[in-house]
């Protein structure tokens, strides 16, 4: 506890009377000290700021925390720790605690705001609402040295670029250092805080100063150095060398070296993947738990395979290597293993069936030319399937023309007569293998061969004389079998050999089977970046790695299966130290602790966090918003600091009865008020415009007066901007990518128009993007300001029952969006602050039956205590059922005759042998499952069931929900798994004690819109949200929204 002495205001007497006392009592000086803050972290949002310390005490009056010189909200406040609400624009600037009169501060480094990412050729891309300032294209330097890295200035208005020459180039209001004055291999940069001087690393570990900078020296000889950062008082620097080894000079304390991480192999790999160790030449085909190597690159080719399908690991240890992939046959041979029906064409060392008879006869071949094996070999290398004939003539291929005497052989491609019977028998031939053909091949001519000639053709087997090595002839190579155990395991036979006098002016390779798996790669560092209190560092190995010395704490880092293809390339660490993203050599990231996920950046080969201050959270909505109609002009009047934008549902695209002409209508009488009103709150006003046709865009005339109008009534009406709402039912003869090119055209003249009166554009557009939907979410972004994706419904009154926007489905839509190219930063989430109805019965089983509001939901359940609402953790929504029916005009009405009905089983109960038909009574006890099963769960704590399709089959996810219910309800006498009497029975019981009626109905709460806005619009790093529409939310929403986020205002 806090001693409540005279703190505030003390005469001098006092003080030192008070010093002597304190001095013969220490405990008593220690329980006076002031506050002291010993560090803090910011959660992964950046919503929440934790100071870490001593003698906080317990807050009373007069005890606050500012950051930046701002009062924030406490949310917790003890001894030792204070957390508190961090504004969205905090930082950089200051924490300052204030405790019993007395104060603590230290610097605040601000949070993540966004990043900016660098490709190779200069251009700079920037994220989450951050702001270019160029790059080395709008420099035109663009391609005379590749870029490597790029740094941010302090406060986030500009920054550096280096490039590998050693030039570093200054955007916005980053100093520019001027140049080196020399050409250098640069490997890394590191700018002193104060930003008016920089250090330039080249690949020697030689320091280059630019500007303040002052060196310190360099790093041995001999070092191949990596990356280079300074102190945070820039009077000191690490470098770093590929090794791990850690360099430290000026006042960096020297923290020793990050040991190497030994090279792993990858856990598991599925059949038919193709491996080799880091860039080594050895490729090799995994199958059946061994690793087989591919001799040639014509067999490689031959299998049809790309070096682009080869994934690189850095180590195969502990993989068995199998035989090499030879077929032992050379090329032209018929192979066809016993009992078996498909046949071989051997063709470049590689088997290819023969799909039919009529292609296997069209290529000449007769049944008698088959050659029987036992079977085919797994190391046979087996390529794509021949399906249509062609004339396959390889090198040794003996034919004549019909049954004339003129033998020929195919050498090297060409055709060449054998000139006498003692020569053909010299070289070895039998007749049997004259193949007769009835014209010549289109090859070329050959001179004849007169003496005998050794003819190698792939897969034949050679040696000399009588010898002993004997070698197959692959890909214009003579390979050595080392040993006749690899002659035998092959399927090589004696009697296949063949004898030539000499081999010395033929082409020898590596024995055949000598391959083995390389050793594995060196791992080297790659980058590394100091704790703030240069304690500490973080070193980034190559395979993903992170290595810590001093008081550098792990967060984390990618899986070993996870790095498979690509490397580390770079450590960007949060500026609280609270986290780290890790680049890879693919663009991919990986964001460990308090680090916001970066996504993927192809291309990308520095990424830069920055603190700067971003813009803040867009709060729109629709609704009239005309007085005196729904409610939703109070509304707005009295939620205006939680909104930044008013969609008004005023106008329409249509067409005219009378002209038949296409055009805009005219807002309802009195809407100048609203606007007036609007912007008196600081609300802009940007009404939607709808039209259910593709006529407003079908013609490039018509796409003018559509663009002409719309400009117009903006300009005119005082409007802010427009959102653009065109759903059409149909295409009107248009095919859909037509329309899709037709809409894109409209919206392509009408941003530029729009931004040349200073008008804002947003585009909504459906959960799902061309070329599902008329939408092309990266075509529209070009020119409109914001894309609005209306995740909802994805359940609905046509639909099984559900949440109209389940979490899990807007997160994977706003995921889907983003990593289909649409930045964060332009994305408004739609929210559906209403849900759906369902009727469940035996009869009809599911019948969908309209809408429901929050408010008319929220209405229900506070008059009848008795309905049990149910949240759903999954979906992220509410279910109830009632026999309460929701009149069309917002009335309720109970119908005793709606509770609900358990299904009467068949003889022998139903079993999964109804899984192929679709019941009424299985669809209602689907539905009724889904309800029963959830709320039994979130009742006991347990975990949630699977939900269940209302398809009315019976089938295995059925079943287990039946015997969970036969579990949760203690019922026996039927087997597990089967809805029989006993089962009927209970679920009659608890339909009874729970007072479950026919009506499901499933509601989207303010709670829901709370979790999407956390865990999908913030964590993704949108521009704000838009429900559908105002006065379907309950009063809470705009209570929540205000706590959640923080709403700006624009323009101001």
């Amino acid at each position: 506890m806090r001693v409540p002495t005279f703190n505030h205001k003390r005469s001098a007497i006092a003080l030192v009377a008070s010093s002597l006392l304190l001095a013969l009592m220490p405990s008593v000086a220690a329980a006076q000290s002031g506050p002291a803050i010993s560090g803090y972290s910011v959660n992964a949002s950046d919503t929440v700021l934790t100071i870490s310390g001593t003698n906080f005490g317990s807050q009373i009056s007069g005890d606050t925390v500012t950051v930046d010189g701002s009062l924030v909200g406490v949310t917790n406040w003890t001894d030792t720790s204070i957390q508190v609400s961090l504004p969205s624009n905090a930082g950089p600037g200051t924490i300052t605690v204030t405790a019993g009169g007395l104060s603590s501060s230290v610097p605040f480094s601000g949070v993540e705001r966004g990043f900016y990412t660098l490709s190779a050729n200069g251009t700079v891309t920037a994220h989450d609402n951050m702001k270019t300032y160029g790059d080395l294209n709008t420099l035109g330097v663009a391609g005379q040295s590749p870029a490597i890295q790029l740094v941010t200035t302090q406060d986030g208005k500009g920054y550096w670029i280096l490039t590998q020459n050693g030039n570093v180039y200054a955007f916005g209001d980053a100093t520019n250092f001027g140049s080196l004055g020399q050409s250098i291999t640069a490997v890394g940069m590191a700018v002193l805080p104060s930003g008016q001087g920089a250090y330039v690393l080249a690949d020697n570990g030689t320091v280059y100063t630019l500007g303040q900078a002052v060196n310190y020296g360099n790093a041995p000889p001999g070092t191949q150095a990596v990356a280079i950062a300074t102190t945070s008082d820039g009077n000191g620097y690490w470098i770093l060398g590929q090794d791990g080894a850690t360099y430290s000079f000026g006042d960096a304390p020297s923290l020793g070296t990050a040991a190497r991480p030994v090279a792993s192999a990858p856990p598991s790999l599925t059949n038919n993947t193709l491996v080799r160790v880091g860039t080594t030449d050895p490729v090799f085909l995994y199958k059946d738990g061994a690793l087989y190597h591919i001799p040639s690159v014509q067999i490689f080719s031959g299998l049809g395979y790309a070096w682009k399908d080869v994934q690189s690991f850095p180590s195969l240890k502990g993989y068995t290597v199998g035989l090499p992939m030879v077929v032992p046959f050379p090329d032209g041979t018929l192979i066809q293993a016993e009992g078996q029906n498909p046949v071989y064409l051997v063709e470049n060392g590689v088997l290819h069936w023969i799909t039919n008879s009529s292609t296997f006869l069209g290529m000449g071949y007769n049944w008698s030319e088959i050659t029987k094996v036992p079977s085919i070999q797994t190391n046979w290398p087996t390529g794509s399937p021949i399906s249509s004939p062609f004339t396959y003539l390889p090198d040794g291929t003996l034919f004549r023309i019909g049954n004339t005497n003129p033998v020929y052989v195919i050498n090297n491609g060409q055709i060449q007569h054998i000139a006498s019977v003692s020569v053909f028998d010299a070289m070895g031939y039998s007749w049997s293998e004259v193949k007769s053909l009835s014209t010549m091949p289109s090859l070329p001519q050959g001179p004849a061969l007169t003496s005998p000639t050794a003819v190698m053709a792939n897969g034949t087997l050679w040696r000399v004389g009588n010898t002993n090595p004997v070698y197959v002839y692959e890909d214009g190579e003579l390979r050595h079998i080392p040993s006749l155990s690899m002659f035998n395991d092959l399927g090589f036979q004696m009697s296949q050999v063949r004898s030539v006098s000499s081999i010395a002016n033929i082409p020898t390779g590596p024995d055949l089977g000598s391959t083995s798996v390389p050793p594995a790669v060196t791992v080297n560092a790659v980058s590394f970046a100091p704790t703030p209190d240069n304690q500490g560092l973080w070193v980034l190995f190559q395979n993903g790695t992170v290595a810590t010395l001093g008081d550098a704490t792990n967060f984390g880092q990618p899986s070993i299966s996870a790095m498979t293809g690509k490397t580390a390339v770079g450590l960007t660490v949060t500026p609280d130290g609270g986290g780290y993203t890790i680049l890879a050599s693919d663009g991919a990231t990986f964001s460990y602790g308090d680090a916001k996920s970066a996504g993927s950046n192809p291309g990308t080969v520095s990424l830069a966090m920055d603190t700067a201050p971003s813009t803040t959270f867009l709060s729109m909505a629709y609704g009239s918003f005309m007085p005196h109609y729904d409610g939703s002009y109070s509304t707005m009047v009295n939620n205006a600091d939680a909104l930044s934008v008013i969609n008004p549902t005023w106008l329409y695209d249509q067409q005219n009865p009378v002209t038949n002409q296409w055009g805009l209508t005219t807002p309802p009488s009195g809407f100048e008020t609203v606007v007036n009103e609007a912007h008196s709150l600081g609300i802009q006003v940007w009404p939607q415009i709808g039209s259910i046709s593709t006529a407003p865009f079908a013609t490039s005339q018509q796409d003018q007066t559509t663009v002409n109008q719309i400009v117009s009534a903006a300009v005119n009406d005082n409007f802010d901007g427009v959102s653009i709402d065109f759903e059409p039912q149909k295409f009107n003869g248009m095919s859909l990518s037509q329309a899709e090119q037709a809409f894109d055209t409209f919206i392509s003249m009408l941003g530029p128009a729009l931004h040349q009166a200073g008008k804002k554009l947003m585009v909504n557009v459906y959960a799902s993007a061309y070329p599902n939907t008329l939408f092309n979410y990266d075509v529209l972004a070009q020119y409109a300001d914001y894309i609005n994706i209306m995740d909802y419904p994805d359940h609905n009154y046509s639909t099984g029952a559900g949440s109209t926007s389940p979490l899990w489905w807007a997160k994977q839509v706003i995921q889907n969006a983003i990593q289909g190219g649409l930045s964060p930063s332009q994305i408004i989430m739609g929210l559906a602050p209403y849900g759906h109805f369902w009727q469940y019965n035996n009869t009809s089983g599911i019948v969908g039956e309209g809408d429901v509001y929050d408010t008319q939901a929220a209405s229900l359940l506070s008059s009848n205590p008795n309905i049990v609402p149910v949240w759903d953790p999954v979906s992220g929504a509410e279910v109830f059922m009632t026999n309460e029916y929701l009149n069309s005009n917002g009335t309720w009405t109970a119908q005793s005759s709606a509770m609900a009905q358990a299904p009467v089983p068949p003889t022998g109960g139903y079993t999964t042998q109804y899984e192929t038909k679709s019941l009424n009574p299985v669809k209602n006890l689907q539905g009724l499952l889904n309800y029963i099963l959830l709320r039994y769960a979130v009742e006991h704590n347990q975990s949630t069931p699977n939900f269940l399709t209302q398809d009315g089959a019976y089938g295995p996810l059925t079943s287990a929900a039946v015997a969970l219910f036969q579990q949760d309800f203690n019922v026996t006498g039927d087997p597990s798994g089967v809805y029989g009497t006993n089962t009927e029975a209970a679920l009659k019981q608890v339909i009874q004690d729970w007072n479950i009626g026919q009506y499901q109905y499933w509601v989207d709460t303010t709670q829901s819109e709370q979790e999407r806005i956390q865990q999908v619009a913030l964590a993704d790093g949108v521009a704000g949200v838009d429900p559908w529409r105002v006065p379907f939310e309950t009063p809470d929403y705009w209570t929540m929204l205000s706590q959640t986020v923080s709403i700006t205002h624009l323009g101001e």
